[in-house]
């Protein structure tokens, strides 16, 4: 398969701007890889690259909206605005290294894996009521499990909110469609 690379500015997204909510597909935008082991691999290079802290940080940080102080709120506009600090964010130190081990764990299971095509069989994949023909399985080309971390902490700590907020960077399904029209 060939396929072209396309430019984007440091610390942005090829797939800023797009939809990533349940069952939508996105289509595989390419971005060469600043690491000479991945280039070519066509599945770490349609990943997007990791951002520097500063715009982590911004990504992550949820504040009150429409909040502003004033002595005259009545007594339920201000209960409202208490229940409302439980979706503050504030970005913890840890969160650029949980973002840098999401993307190297995803980097390391695909750079293990390659797509088996046949010409004989093809898998229909049915994916919103649209129907897409499968160009092979991608299979681990070693007996290595994925990689992958583990995260610890105390129940509320808000480790499934970051997690939540950096997978949230990434297109749950990025369909790579050859010059044949094979996906």
């Amino acid at each position: 398969m060939t396929y072209s690379y396309m430019n984007v500015a440091k610390n942005t997204s090829q797939y800023d701007g797009e939809s990533f909510a349940y069952g939508t597909v996105c289509e595989a935008k390419y971005v060469e890889s600043p690491s000479p082991v991945y280039k070519g691999n066509k599945y770490i290079e349609a990943l997007p690259q990791v951002p520097d802290i500063k715009t982590i940080y911004k990504r992550c940080f949820v504040s009150i909206t429409g909040w502003s102080y004033s002595g005259d709120k009545s007594e339920l506009q201000k209960l409202i605005e208490i229940q409302q600090l439980e979706n503050i964010r504030i970005p913890l130190s840890y969160y650029i290294d949980l973002w840098n081990e999401i993307y190297l764990s995803m980097t390391a299971s695909y750079s293990n894996r390659q797509q088996i095509a046949t010409n004989t069989i093809r898998s229909t994949i049915q994916l919103n009521g649209n129907s897409y023909i499968s160009g092979g399985d991608l299979v681990s080309i070693s007996k290595a499990a994925p990689a992958g971390f583990n995260m610890i902490g105390t129940s509320g700590c808000g480790k499934s909110s970051a997690l939540e907020l950096a997978l949230n960077y990434y297109p749950k399904v990025i369909r790579h469609t050859d010059e044949d029209g094979i996906s």
